[in-house]
Parts: C-alpha cells; sequence; structure tokens
C-alpha cells in the first residue's frame, strides 16, 4: 500500500480501498465509453472505413510520442533499466509486441482492435434485439469465466500464438463485453429515459450517490473479477446520471480530453522511471491528485506534439480516437 491513510475501516483496511476499488474497473470504464461513443458515431456515419484508418493512425501517432518522449526521458533520468533498454525492447514496445515500458500498455492492441472491428459490432448490436444482445454477452462472459477459473482456457509456449490467444482472451472476454455494453446504452438511450422516470426525478443526486456508494462496498466485500463488467456498468450509468453542475461538469470534460494520455503515462510516475515521486505527496488523497495533475500536464505537451506532427495548418480536426 502507498501513502499513509488518514481514515481507517478497521485496523488493517483504509477507507481509501473501496474508492480504490474503481481502479479495477478502469479497462470495463474504458471499453465501456468507447462502445458508447462508437455507436453514436455509427449513428452519423462516423465509422467509414476512412474514418476509422484515420482515428486509429491519430490514436499511433499519439502513442508513438509517448513511447519516444518517454525513452528519451529514460536516457536522461538513467533511474529506470527498463526504459529504454535495448533497441528490441524499445521496438517492440513501438509496436505492442511488448509492455516492458509500461504495463498499462497491454490493452493497446486490444483496443485497435475494437476500433476495427466498431463497424461490424455496430451493426449487429443495431439488429439485435437489446435484452437478447445483453443476456448474450453477459452469458458468453459467465461461462467463459468460469471455464478460465478451472484450467480450460487456452495455451501455448509460441509468442505469436501466445499473443493470438490473450486477444482471443481480452476480446471474448470482459473488454468485449464491456464494449458491447456501452453500445446498449447508446442504443437505448438509457439515461434519458432512467433520467425521465419518477425515481430518479424525486431522488436525483442522493439517490445516485447512494446506489454508487452501495455498489461500491458490496463490490469490496466480495473481491471477485467476476462481477467487474457488471460493476463498471454500473458506475458508468450512475455517473453519467449524476447531476454534476456547471463547473464540475467542465472538469470532467477537461479530464476527458487528456484521459488517453493519462491512460498511457500514469504508471511512469508511481512504478516506472520516476518511482517513489509520486510517493512522497504521503497521503492517498494528495498522490492521486498529484498524479492527476502531472499527467496532464504532459498530456498537454503531448497533445502539442500530436498537433504539430498532424496539424500544422490547424485545419483538418476531423478525425479523433474516442
Amino acid at each position: 500500500m502507498y501513502g499513509t491513510p488518514l481514515l481507517w475501516l478497521n485496523s488493517t483496511t483504509p477507507a481509501v480501498y473501496i474508492l480504490g476499488w474503481l481502479s479495477e474497473i478502469c479497462i470495463p470504464l474504458y471499453s465501456i465509453c468507447s462502445g458508447y461513443a462508437h455507436y453514436k458515431l455509427g449513428e452519423s456515419g462516423g465509422l467509414s472505413k476512412k474514418r476509422i484508418c484515420n482515428r486509429i493512425i491519430k490514436f499511433l501517432i499519439n502513442f508513438w510520442i509517448v513511447c519516444i518522449l518517454f525513452a528519451v526521458i529514460g536516457v536522461v533520468a538513467g533511474t529506470d533499466q527498463r526504459v529504454p533498454g535495448s533497441w528490441k525492447e524499445f521496438f517492440g514496445n513501438m509496436f505492442f509486441i511488448s509492455t516492458s515500458y509500461n504495463g498499462a500498455w497491454w490493452y493497446v492492441d486490444t483496443y485497435l482492435i475494437l476500433v476495427m472491428l466498431s463497424p461490424i459490432l455496430y451493426k449487429i448490436t443495431k439488429k439485435v434485439n437489446s435484452i437478447g444482445m445483453f443476456l448474450f454477452v453477459s452469458g458468453f462472459y459467465l461461462i467463459k469465466y468460469v471455464l478460465n477459473h478451472f484450467g480450460y482456457g487456452l495455451s501455448s509456449e509460441n509468442q505469436i500464438s501466445d499473443w493470438m490467444i490473450m486477444q482471443y482472451n481480452n476480446l471474448t472476454g470482459s473488454v468485449l463485453t464491456c464494449y458491447i455494453f456501452g453500445m446498449l446504452c447508446a442504443k437505448m438511450q438509457l439515461f434519458t429515459k432512467v433520467k425521465e422516470s419518477s425515481f430518479i426525478q424525486k431522488g436525483k443526486n442522493p439517490v445516485v450517490l447512494l446506489v454508487m456508494l452501495t455498489i461500491s462496498i458490496i463490490t469490496y466485500c466480495l473481491q471477485n473479477a467476476l462481477i467487474m463488467p457488471f460493476y463498471g456498468l454500473a458506475v458508468f450509468v450512475l455517473f453519467n446520471l449524476w447531476e454534476k453542475g456547471k463547473i464540475a461538469e467542465k472538469i470532467w470534460l477537461f479530464l476527458g480530453k487528456h484521459s488517453t494520455n493519462i491512460w498511457l503515462t500514469h504508471m511512469f510516475f508511481y512504478l516506472y522511471i520516476f518511482i517513489g515521486a509520486i510517493q512522497r505527496l504521503q497521503y492517498p488523497v494528495l498522490m492521486f491528485g498529484g498524479m492527476i495533475a502531472v499527467c496532464v500536464a504532459v498530456s498537454v505537451v503531448i497533445l502539442k506534439l500530436h498537433e504539430i506532427i498532424c496539424d500544422r495548418k490547424g485545419k483538418n480536426r476531423s478525425f479523433a480516437w474516442n
């Protein structure tokens, strides 16, 4: 455990540990948000081959900027032999063969596959009954989880087949399940329907926050990876139902702009290169706030470099990687 918690549930468990479970659904939430955004793009014709290619290219350029930037920082800092490592390791990270620079990058190639599959998944989700689709992907996920739990998953000793099996496990597991959940939320216009219900109208924020706290405590008590996609879906829905106010809304939109770079860079500041830097803030709330602030500051630089490379004249802003 990092830092010095101020509040404790008991002699061994800090209160912040419950909130820490939100970190367990970072990939499920990102997948849900991607599915939701891609369905909306599909409705407006934004999933054409040209736009998909542009979106992938833009993401790759952003990723390569991050990879090169931190490889250079690693050389200058000289605090972590893993970054930049050898030329083989450098190019391995550049082209998704390795994640030795940053463990959070395991999701990069999986995400790109999802982007490529998004037109097909959009068409399927649009045509198939929403309840039936939800039950099918949930059932498939549960069955696969049980099979893997009892040792019936695929395995290999070959690096290429290992990569293929990993992508298969990701795409048939929680990642694809959450992605479809996001598409279904967009298709069913879930937020509009729930906000119009008398239950939410009467309770508003207290109800939403109480439910979110309750499911967080339940998840903490169960501590089982099986429920993470459903926990992620609940948090996604409740967060969007929460009336945040204009200032809070602007803050979340600002963070959303930098969310991809926060994902790609945050581990450098506590586990790689700058090991121990964030931990000096001592208290978890300060550590979390400090890490977000540093990641956003770095993201501003990354986005500026991205703009110089992709958009020198400031005219071509038609594609994004959401």
